[in-house]
């Protein structure tokens, strides 16, 4: 079993102030992948000169991380009883066999990688500058969770570079920067052009950029993993909160009745709305053939799992987006500040591999800020606690940040197919924990209003009116048309979310449409997701929700289904305050 091998070293002349948070953010990311014995992990907090040697040679057959944070110089780490000198230390990890990465977080660094490199050292993350600490930490936090989220250490080294370069809004590479460094104030290279972080590989060993952490114990095979297992008990304990059907199946297992698990498997399906239900059918369904089908161990079911993970991101935005329109009906509109209005319409300049690869987090996050700033309450009444879920629930993060980066790692096609039995295991764990923070969606359903009548007699004082309606749920048994009839109207040619306890909703054109509504007589519903604006030629363009990688995108304009290209011009004037495109 291979090693990592974290060592932290402050001096107490010289305190880091994150090095202790930087310590606690990697070990909690290496921890979980240790405790399945992927790897062997030891982690020294307080590590001392006379220390480090004992620590390297006891691991040295199997060393393949090595990792150091703290006060550093070109030549050498900083430990708090004294230093220890570059070359020395370099002749010691040089005698580990197994030795991948050897990680010197600290500044100025780089003046060690010429010694790492004459004893074989494969790969060296350094510096070439002083770094600040804050800066420090949040660049190797971000470098672990990728590779922790199996990403090759090349990649996990660009998504490092990239999320501190969208984190601090001047340039992360800058040497004027004030704060705490990683330096002992010894003399420094100045390379104001290049960047402070840097991956140093000697040309024999540029294949070792492309390793992965293991992910496997070395006798586990994984052959007890039954995918969609864990999925379903999941959700059959935690929608049976929120959905009768449910909890009658729920309340027969709790008292030793066995409950077969297909019938586990259509019960919650059919709880969700359409839009979350139809990704996890997909994934649930059994397909007879070897080949084919979501339902096994393969490249496409960890595809659908990151495909049914944006379906829920995105249905969250466009409700929260929806609200946010619908408060400009009311009395008093919020008035959105111009960073608001450029977080909202963010979402409009994106181009569609942008689309496809954007994380919708920070969005969501930037329309919670406007309700709560401004004390709104959500028409999802559940929202109230996502600030504090994101806040303090390591795992909630923790899954979204995996499906995230397995997202861009399959449109990429980067995937570690060696490693598809992990990879679909935590990817099905973590899905299946968002879904149980997101169960209380069973209380709404989908409905589209295909058509409205008016009916008024001359013996009545009030109108009704009479709703062809389209109930988007029960999945494996078809969509029902119903007709409902209300002392108000309802959105024409509409996809609604109902709260079914009150039939209060929420219209969530035209940011999810069903194309069916817009032709006569139709008997079935066919749900499009906005996905990106094409501005030289004024067109919206849509996915399907069933099939939203492989269907042709819808495309919208004046000349097909105007009323929702009328829509998105009248959002954009009211909110935006400006027309589309968007300057």
């Amino acid at each position: 079993m291979g090693t990592i091998l974290l060592t932290f070293a402050n001096r107490q002349t010289e305190l880091l102030p994150t090095l202790q948070e930087e310590d606690d953010a990697i070990s909690r990311f290496l921890l979980p992948r240790s405790q399945q014995q992927h790897f062997f992990l030891h982690r020294e907090s307080y590590t001392t000169v006379d220390e480090l040697p004992e620590l390297i040679g006891r691991y040295r057959a199997e060393l393949s991380v090595f990792h150091f944070s703290g006060h550093a110089g070109r030549d050498r780490l900083v430990m708090g009883d004294g230093d220890a000198y570059g070359a020395g230390l370099a002749q010691l990890l040089g005698q580990c066999p197994q030795l991948k990465l050897v990680v010197l977080n600290g500044c100025s660094t780089q003046g060690l990688v010429t010694a790492m490199q004459q004893q074989g050292i494969p790969v060296v993350l350094a510096t070439n500058a002083p770094v600040q600490d804050t800066r420090a930490t949040y660049f190797s936090t971000r470098f672990y969770e990728g590779l922790c989220q199996q990403m090759p250490i090349r990649l996990a080294f660009e998504m490092a570079k990239g999320a501190l370069e969208t984190k601090f809004s001047d340039s992360p590479f800058a040497h004027a920067d004030t704060g705490l460094h990683r330096s002992m104030l010894f003399v420094e290279d100045e390379q104001a052009d290049s960047p402070a972080w840097g991956l140093y590989v000697s040309p024999q060993s540029e294949h070792i950029l492309d390793w992965r952490l293991p992910t496997r114990a070395p006798t586990d095979d994984r052959s007890g993993f039954e995918p969609n297992t864990l999925l379903i008990e999941t959700l059959f304990g935690s929608l049976s909160e929120y959905n009768a059907e449910v909890q009658r199946w729920h309340k027969q297992a709790k008292s030793g009745v066995q409950v077969p698990m297909n019938k586990k498997r259509m019960a919650v399906l059919n709880a969700l709305p359409a839009p979350l239900g139809e990704p996890l059918r997909k994934l649930m369904v059994p397909v007879p053939e070897e080949d084919e089908g979501y339902d096994k161990v393969s490249l496409a079911r960890l595809k659908q799992i990151t495909q049914a993970y944006c379906t829920a991101l995105e249905l969250l935005a466009f409700t929260m987006l929806a609200q946010l329109w619908e408060l400009y009906d009311t009395d008093h509109p919020p008035q959105l500040s111009e960073e608001e209005k450029k977080a909202i319409g963010s979402l409009f300049r994106l181009k569609q591999e942008e689309r496809n690869q954007a994380d919708l987090i920070p969005f969501i996050k930037a329309i919670r800020d406007i309700f709560e700033s401004r004390q709104i309450n959500y028409f999802i009444q559940e929202l109230e606690g996502l600030r504090e879920l994101i806040a303090s629930d390591v795992k909630f993060v923790g899954a979204i940040s995996f499906l995230s980066a397995q997202r861009k790692q399959v449109l990429s096609e980067e995937v570690d197919e060696s490693s598809l039995s992990y990879l679909c295991k935590t990817a099905e764990e973590s899905l299946a924990y968002l879904y149980q923070k997101m169960s209380f969606m069973a209380r709404y359903r989908l409905a589209t209003i295909q058509r409205i009548q008016v009916q008024k007699y001359r013996h009545q004082q009030q109108a009704s009116f009479d709703h062809t309606t389209v109930m988007l749920h029960d999945l494996l048994g078809g969509f029902d048309t119903s007709y409902v009839a209300l002392d108000r109207s309802m959105d024409n040619r509409s996809v609604l979310l109902i709260n079914e306890d009150n039939w209060d909703y929420l219209n969530l054109s035209p940011f999810v449409i069903d194309e069916n509504a817009f032709q006569e007589n139709a008997k079935l519903c066919k749900l499009y997701f906005f996905s990106h604006y094409l501005p030289a030629a004024q067109t919206f363009c849509f996915k399907y929700v069933n099939k939203p990688d492989d269907d042709a995108i819808l495309e919208i304009s004046e000349d097909k289904y105007p009323l929702v290209k009328e829509q998105f011009d009248a959002f954009a004037a009211l909110i935006l305050q400006q027309d589309l495109p968007l300057s």
